[in-house]
């Protein structure tokens, strides 16, 4: 079965800072890196779908909604403390991302089967937490240098960019782009 996910692929200087910063910690710290960085924001956990054609229309319906201008902000660092430890970019939080995700999900619930099951959160914490992961794999043995590390790093001031496109991937490759300045589906 096919996996499917949608997001953004970040761009302009936030993108050349956290490949920048993922290429440093991996040098610093001897951690092995993926050959390709794609500095990136997932909108929607990953997912499968028995209609794809119907999958690709509310995608395009939906997102054509959104035709201004929309930015997201990186705000600094943080980290996930699961079974392997993850340092990622904050992104600040945007009603207007919110908004679209939330509609997103409503209009493929329909459509689409999770892949893992969403976590059951105290309504407080139920807010959406958006993330770019900046490195991962191999970071449990150095965690508190890597987070001593990033917590040095001096964030002037945030890093804004606007929301240029969103992607529908398949199996890890782009199916679809929705252009906001274009306010249309991209095809293949």
């Amino acid at each position: 079965m096919d996996k499917y996910e949608i997001g953004i692929r970040l761009g302009g200087y936030p993108k050349k800072y956290l490949k920048a910063l993922t290429c440093e910690i991996s040098k610093k710290f001897q951690i092995k890196k993926n050959k390709k960085i794609v500095p990136h924001l997932n909108f929607l956990r990953p997912f499968t779908t028995n209609n794809e054609t119907e999958l690709i229309e509310n995608f395009g319906k939906t997102l054509s909604k959104y035709n201004q201008l929309i930015t997201y902000t990186l705000e600094g660092f943080g980290t996930f403390e699961n079974k392997e430890k993850v340092f990622y970019g904050k992104i600040k939080s945007n009603p207007q991302i919110e908004n679209m995700i939330n509609d997103l999900e409503k209009s493929l619930e329909e459509n689409i089967n999770f892949i893992n099951p969403k976590i059951k959160l105290p309504e407080e914490k139920q807010k959406i937490n958006l993330h770019c992961s900046i490195i991962s794999k191999g970071v449990n043995k150095y965690f508190s240098e890597i987070d001593y590390f990033l917590n040095k790093q001096k964030f002037s001031k945030n890093i804004t960019h606007p929301l240029l496109r969103v992607y529908l991937l398949r199996n890890k490759f782009i199916l679809r782009e929705f252009d906001f300045y274009l306010n249309e589906n991209l095809d293949e």
